[in-house]
């Protein structure tokens, strides 16, 4: 199956194997830099192995290619705050600000969906302001009371933020949320997400 995150060795050919000359990097960073290109290789490698579109994938299955999503984010972090100022400056991105969107959909999905370890779950530009509490994870065959969910209690999750129109059946899985200010934990509503939005931003991260 074709890969859907660029492989490792595509980052390697395009950086043109300058990443083994120990000179570009810090002063005592380089076996952190190698390390974190080796968790990055890796993360990408099991993404990869993880993406399946022939089969139907389980809530464990989304949140493990959230974390390793996550992972690829922070390896790419480490490995360029290796690098000395001059050789970041060579390589930096010159729209870097289209990052802005990618990184904020990550690190939403991932406090939102995994729990952040400092209980943060505000994340504004994506629609998330602290009110919401995610209860659960629907995958494919939906569950029986989805289809019976009034159209009003159900959004959609985007790398752009939350909207309300969509198609529920072209979403990859559901997150089953309710809101203190809306109605008091009342009554649940569904976020409907897609994965290659995830995907997409892994991509925009190896792009940078």
């Amino acid at each position: 199956m074709k890969n859907i995150i660029k492989v490792f060795n595509d980052i390697a050919l395009n950086l043109k194997s300058g990443i083994h000359k120990k000179w570009i990097y810090r002063k005592g960073f380089c076996d952190l830099a190698f390390d974190a290109l080796q968790k990055l290789k890796y993360s990408i490698s099991d993404l990869n192995t993880s993406i399946d579109t022939t089969k139907t994938y389980k809530p464990k299955d989304v949140i493990y290619q959230i974390v390793l999503a996550s992972w690829v984010e922070h390896s790419i972090k480490i490995y360029r705050d290796c690098l000395l100022d001059s050789i970041v400056g060579d390589f930096k991105n010159c729209e870097c600000d289209k990052l802005d969107k990618p990184k904020e959909y990550l690190r939403a999905i991932r406090s939102f969906v995994v729990a952040h370890p400092l209980k943060t779950d505000r994340h504004e530009a994506i629609g998330f302001d602290g009110d919401l509490i995610c209860s659960d994870i629907y995958t494919k065959p939906w569950p029986m009371h989805v289809p019976l969910t009034p159209k009003n209690r159900i959004d959609f999750l985007t790398i752009n933020g939350i909207v309300s129109e969509g198609n529920i059946n072209d979403s990859d899985y559901l997150l089953k949320v309710y809101s203190k200010k809306t109605d008091d934990f009342r009554f649940y509503k569904l976020l409907c997400c897609k994965l290659s939005d995830l995907y997409g931003c892994i991509n925009s991260f190896i792009d940078d």
